[in-house]
Protein backbone atom coordinates (compact mmCIF):
# COMPACT_ATOMS: atom_id res chain seq x y z
CA UNK A 1 0.00 0.00 0.00
CA UNK A 2 1.29 3.42 -1.19
CA UNK A 3 0.39 6.78 0.71
CA UNK A 4 0.92 9.88 0.19
CA UNK A 5 3.26 12.19 2.52
CA UNK A 6 2.61 15.47 2.48
CA UNK A 7 3.12 17.44 -0.05
CA UNK A 8 4.88 16.36 -2.41
CA UNK A 9 7.90 18.42 -3.49
CA UNK A 10 8.36 18.78 -7.21
CA UNK A 11 10.97 16.54 -8.66
CA UNK A 12 10.96 14.00 -6.06
CA UNK A 13 14.93 12.30 -5.67
CA UNK A 14 12.95 9.74 -3.27
CA UNK A 15 9.83 7.49 -3.97
CA UNK A 16 8.10 6.86 0.08
CA UNK A 17 6.52 3.87 0.66
CA UNK A 18 4.13 3.78 4.13
CA UNK A 19 3.78 -0.23 4.01
CA UNK A 20 0.36 -1.54 5.99
CA UNK A 21 -0.53 1.14 7.89
CA UNK A 22 -3.72 2.67 6.63
CA UNK A 23 -4.28 4.02 9.80
CA UNK A 24 -1.50 6.61 9.90
CA UNK A 25 -2.54 10.06 8.96
CA UNK A 26 0.18 12.08 7.23
CA UNK A 27 0.19 15.71 8.66
CA UNK A 28 0.70 18.51 5.81
CA UNK A 29 3.02 20.71 6.38
CA UNK A 30 5.15 18.54 8.77
CA UNK A 31 8.34 20.75 9.74
CA UNK A 32 11.87 19.11 10.03
CA UNK A 33 12.74 20.72 13.02
CA UNK A 34 14.94 18.07 15.15
CA UNK A 35 18.57 18.72 16.10
CA UNK A 36 21.33 16.94 14.50
CA UNK A 37 21.96 14.23 17.73
CA UNK A 38 18.88 12.05 17.91
CA UNK A 39 17.22 11.46 20.59
CA UNK A 40 18.74 14.81 21.75
CA UNK A 41 16.10 15.26 24.93
CA UNK A 42 16.27 11.42 25.76
CA UNK A 43 16.81 11.26 29.58
CA UNK A 44 18.07 7.95 29.10
CA UNK A 45 21.94 8.12 28.85
CA UNK A 46 22.01 4.46 26.81
CA UNK A 47 20.26 6.03 24.42
CA UNK A 48 22.03 8.78 23.80
CA UNK A 49 25.26 7.50 23.16
CA UNK A 50 24.09 4.54 21.34
CA UNK A 51 24.41 6.00 17.89
CA UNK A 52 28.06 7.50 18.73
CA UNK A 53 29.13 3.95 19.54
CA UNK A 54 27.72 2.59 16.46
CA UNK A 55 29.07 5.27 14.51
CA UNK A 56 32.28 4.03 15.82
CA UNK A 57 31.96 0.76 15.07
CA UNK A 58 30.98 1.18 11.46
CA UNK A 59 34.23 3.71 11.10
CA UNK A 60 36.14 -0.32 11.68
CA UNK A 61 34.33 -2.02 9.20
CA UNK A 62 34.00 -2.98 5.75
CA UNK A 63 30.66 -0.31 5.74
CA UNK A 64 32.60 2.49 6.17
CA UNK A 65 33.35 2.61 1.99
CA UNK A 66 30.17 0.79 0.90
CA UNK A 67 27.04 1.75 -0.20
CA UNK A 68 24.01 0.65 2.51
CA UNK A 69 21.26 -1.02 1.55
CA UNK A 70 20.10 -0.12 5.44
CA UNK A 71 17.31 -1.99 7.66
CA UNK A 72 16.18 -0.13 10.83
CA UNK A 73 14.84 -2.08 13.23
CA UNK A 74 12.74 0.08 15.71
CA UNK A 75 12.84 2.76 13.56
CA UNK A 76 11.36 5.41 15.59
CA UNK A 77 11.17 8.86 13.64
CA UNK A 78 14.38 7.52 11.94
CA UNK A 79 16.59 9.25 13.59
CA UNK A 80 19.59 6.89 12.92
CA UNK A 81 19.82 8.03 9.50
CA UNK A 82 19.29 11.24 10.29
CA UNK A 83 22.67 10.86 12.86
CA UNK A 84 24.32 8.83 10.25
CA UNK A 85 23.89 11.61 7.32
CA UNK A 86 24.76 14.73 9.60
CA UNK A 87 28.01 12.42 10.23
CA UNK A 88 28.96 12.12 6.51
CA UNK A 89 27.73 8.51 6.05
CA UNK A 90 25.29 9.29 3.38
CA UNK A 91 25.10 6.27 0.54
CA UNK A 92 22.54 4.82 1.35
CA UNK A 93 20.29 3.97 -1.49
CA UNK A 94 17.82 2.24 0.06
CA UNK A 95 16.42 2.68 3.51
CA UNK A 96 13.63 0.50 5.69
CA UNK A 97 12.68 1.57 9.31
CA UNK A 98 10.10 -0.68 10.86
CA UNK A 99 8.22 -0.03 14.17
CA UNK A 100 5.15 -0.51 15.95
CA UNK A 101 4.64 2.90 16.65
CA UNK A 102 1.72 5.00 14.78
CA UNK A 103 2.95 8.49 16.13
CA UNK A 104 6.31 7.85 15.62
CA UNK A 105 5.83 6.47 11.57
CA UNK A 106 3.87 9.47 11.18
CA UNK A 107 7.12 12.01 11.99
CA UNK A 108 8.92 9.44 10.00
CA UNK A 109 7.30 9.90 7.34
CA UNK A 110 6.60 13.72 7.42
CA UNK A 111 10.20 14.04 7.57
CA UNK A 112 12.01 11.26 5.20
CA UNK A 113 12.45 13.97 2.46
CA UNK A 114 14.20 16.01 4.70
CA UNK A 115 16.07 13.58 6.34
CA UNK A 116 17.60 11.74 3.01
CA UNK A 117 17.90 15.05 1.09
CA UNK A 118 21.92 15.50 1.69
CA UNK A 119 22.12 11.35 0.76
CA UNK A 120 22.24 8.75 -2.03
CA UNK A 121 18.91 7.49 -1.07
CA UNK A 122 16.17 6.52 -4.03
CA UNK A 123 13.92 4.34 -2.38
CA UNK A 124 12.66 4.66 1.87
CA UNK A 125 9.87 2.02 3.07
CA UNK A 126 8.31 2.05 6.37
CA UNK A 127 6.47 -0.87 8.36
CA UNK A 128 4.11 -0.62 11.00
CA UNK A 129 5.47 -4.17 12.87
CA UNK A 130 5.66 -5.66 16.29
CA UNK A 131 8.74 -7.35 15.47
CA UNK A 132 8.52 -10.08 18.26
CA UNK A 133 5.43 -11.61 16.27
CA UNK A 134 5.30 -14.37 13.76
CA UNK A 135 5.25 -12.90 10.45
CA UNK A 136 6.30 -9.48 11.62
CA UNK A 137 9.80 -9.93 8.97
CA UNK A 138 7.28 -10.59 6.04
CA UNK A 139 7.70 -8.89 2.41
CA UNK A 140 10.65 -7.09 4.00
CA UNK A 141 13.55 -6.99 1.52
CA UNK A 142 16.27 -9.73 2.60
CA UNK A 143 19.43 -8.25 1.23
CA UNK A 144 20.12 -5.74 3.62
CA UNK A 145 23.78 -5.03 4.36
CA UNK A 146 23.52 -2.24 6.90
CA UNK A 147 21.07 -3.67 9.91
CA UNK A 148 20.53 -1.82 13.16
CA UNK A 149 18.26 -2.53 16.21
CA UNK A 150 19.37 -0.49 19.56
CA UNK A 151 17.24 0.54 22.26
CA UNK A 152 14.50 -2.41 21.97
CA UNK A 153 15.86 -4.87 23.52
CA UNK A 154 13.81 -4.62 26.96
CA UNK A 155 12.87 -7.30 29.22
CA UNK A 156 12.79 -10.21 26.62
CA UNK A 157 12.61 -14.16 27.08
CA UNK A 158 15.21 -16.53 24.89
CA UNK A 159 12.45 -17.43 22.45
CA UNK A 160 12.00 -13.68 21.88
CA UNK A 161 15.95 -13.07 21.43
CA UNK A 162 16.28 -16.51 19.24
CA UNK A 163 13.70 -15.45 17.11
CA UNK A 164 14.73 -11.55 16.33
CA UNK A 165 18.07 -13.28 15.45
CA UNK A 166 16.83 -15.87 13.70
CA UNK A 167 14.93 -13.87 11.64
CA UNK A 168 17.73 -10.73 10.97
CA UNK A 169 20.05 -13.87 9.71
CA UNK A 170 17.31 -14.86 6.94
CA UNK A 171 17.37 -10.53 6.35
CA UNK A 172 21.11 -10.12 5.73
CA UNK A 173 23.39 -10.03 2.86
CA UNK A 174 25.66 -13.25 3.34
CA UNK A 175 29.30 -11.81 2.39
CA UNK A 176 31.80 -10.45 4.88
CA UNK A 177 30.87 -6.78 4.58
CA UNK A 178 27.64 -7.25 6.15
CA UNK A 179 26.82 -6.27 9.68
CA UNK A 180 23.92 -5.94 12.59
CA UNK A 181 24.38 -3.79 15.06
CA UNK A 182 22.15 -4.67 18.00
CA UNK A 183 22.58 -3.90 21.50
CA UNK A 184 21.66 -5.66 24.77
CA UNK A 185 21.96 -4.24 29.17
CA UNK A 186 24.06 -7.06 30.28
CA UNK A 187 25.92 -8.07 33.80
CA UNK A 188 28.63 -10.54 34.48
CA UNK A 189 27.41 -12.62 37.00
CA UNK A 190 31.28 -13.63 37.84
CA UNK A 191 31.48 -10.39 39.68
CA UNK A 192 30.08 -9.96 42.91
CA UNK A 193 27.32 -7.66 43.76
CA UNK A 194 28.07 -4.89 46.11
CA UNK A 195 25.66 -4.05 48.24
CA UNK A 196 24.97 -0.12 46.66
CA UNK A 197 24.56 -1.82 43.41
CA UNK A 198 21.87 -4.01 44.34
CA UNK A 199 20.13 -1.42 45.94
CA UNK A 200 20.20 0.65 43.09
CA UNK A 201 19.94 -1.79 40.50
CA UNK A 202 18.23 -4.83 41.18
CA UNK A 203 14.47 -5.06 41.23
CA UNK A 204 13.30 -8.76 41.17
CA UNK A 205 16.99 -10.68 41.35
CA UNK A 206 18.41 -13.32 39.53
CA UNK A 207 16.60 -15.71 37.04
CA UNK A 208 17.08 -17.71 34.06
CA UNK A 209 14.94 -17.53 31.08
CA UNK A 210 15.80 -20.85 29.22
CA UNK A 211 19.21 -20.87 29.48
CA UNK A 212 20.09 -17.17 29.88
CA UNK A 213 20.47 -15.49 33.35
CA UNK A 214 18.86 -12.15 34.00
CA UNK A 215 18.90 -9.76 36.26
CA UNK A 216 15.37 -7.03 35.99
CA UNK A 217 16.95 -3.57 36.94
CA UNK A 218 15.82 -0.16 37.48
CA UNK A 219 18.83 1.64 35.76
CA UNK A 220 19.31 5.26 36.66
CA UNK A 221 17.71 8.07 34.45
CA UNK A 222 20.21 11.24 33.94
CA UNK A 223 19.27 14.72 35.52
CA UNK A 224 16.07 12.72 37.00
CA UNK A 225 14.90 10.82 40.08
CA UNK A 226 13.41 8.19 37.94
CA UNK A 227 14.69 4.69 36.26
CA UNK A 228 14.13 2.81 33.33
CA UNK A 229 13.09 -0.17 33.68
CA UNK A 230 15.27 -3.17 31.79
CA UNK A 231 16.42 -6.74 31.72
CA UNK A 232 20.37 -7.40 32.09
CA UNK A 233 21.49 -10.30 30.51
CA UNK A 234 24.65 -12.75 31.44
CA UNK A 235 27.54 -11.42 29.18
CA UNK A 236 28.79 -14.98 28.05
CA UNK A 237 25.61 -16.66 27.89
CA UNK A 238 23.80 -14.23 25.65
CA UNK A 239 27.39 -14.75 22.84
CA UNK A 240 26.60 -18.25 23.40
CA UNK A 241 22.80 -17.44 21.87
CA UNK A 242 24.30 -15.55 19.39
CA UNK A 243 26.80 -18.17 18.13
CA UNK A 244 23.66 -20.42 18.34
CA UNK A 245 21.53 -18.29 15.57
CA UNK A 246 24.66 -18.41 13.19
CA UNK A 247 26.11 -15.13 13.92
CA UNK A 248 29.54 -13.98 14.64
CA UNK A 249 30.66 -11.25 16.65
CA UNK A 250 33.09 -9.37 14.69
CA UNK A 251 33.50 -6.02 17.10
CA UNK A 252 31.88 -5.10 20.10
CA UNK A 253 31.41 -1.58 22.26
CA UNK A 254 31.11 -1.99 26.30
CA UNK A 255 29.89 1.09 27.90
CA UNK A 256 28.83 1.90 31.35
CA UNK A 257 27.53 5.18 31.75
CA UNK A 258 26.71 5.44 35.16
CA UNK A 259 26.52 1.75 36.11
CA UNK A 260 28.38 -0.31 38.57
CA UNK A 261 31.20 -2.18 37.15
CA UNK A 262 28.69 -5.48 37.47
CA UNK A 263 26.37 -3.70 35.01
CA UNK A 264 27.04 -2.68 31.23
CA UNK A 265 25.88 -1.47 27.73
CA UNK A 266 27.16 -3.94 25.18
CA UNK A 267 27.05 -2.78 20.95
CA UNK A 268 27.94 -5.99 19.16
CA UNK A 269 29.09 -5.83 15.13
CA UNK A 270 27.52 -9.05 13.95
CA UNK A 271 28.31 -10.38 10.18
CA UNK A 272 26.69 -14.17 9.52
CA UNK A 273 29.09 -16.75 10.26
Amino acid sequence: MTLEIGKIPPKPVIDFILVNSSAIKITEGATFDRPGIPWHNSQNEALYLMPIKVTDLIKNSPLVNAPWKMLDIGCYTAHYPEFLIANGFNNIPRYVGVDFDKAALNRAGADAREIFKASTCQECSFYERDIFKNGSFLEIPDDNNFIVCTGVINKRNFQDLKYLLDNVNLLMRKDSTSRFFINFATFNKDIPAQHNEEATYLVEGEHNSLGITCVDCLFPIRNSNEKSRSTAYDEKELEALIKLTGFQIDEKCTFRTDRGMRFGNIIYGLQVA
